[in-house]
């Protein structure tokens, strides 16, 4: 039991860590170029970062979908022995 949850924890670390990286450095980057031209629209960095967030999602559809059904196929496995 333990130890799926330790897995659990670690495949939302796995899928998460990208697209988080994504994000921060999307939103640096547009806080950098709003203050070099004064363009003070939250807009344009919410638009922006919802993108690259798809962007990264879609590149990794794959490993994400196979990282979840290996685990849920494990999970499935081991209920045999929580009886």
């Amino acid at each position: 039991m333990e130890q799926s949850i330790t897995q659990a924890f670690a495949l939302v670390w796995q899928i998460l860590t990208p697209i988080v990286i994504a994000t921060l450095v999307v939103g640096l980057v547009v806080g950098l170029v709003q203050v070099v031209t004064q363009i003070q629209d939250q807009g344009i960095a919410y638009v922006l970062k919802l993108v690259s967030i798809g962007c990264v999602v879609y590149l990794l559809i794959g490993f994400i979908s196979g990282e979840v059904l290996d685990f849920t196929r494990s999970v499935w496995g081991d209920l045999r022995y929580f009886r």
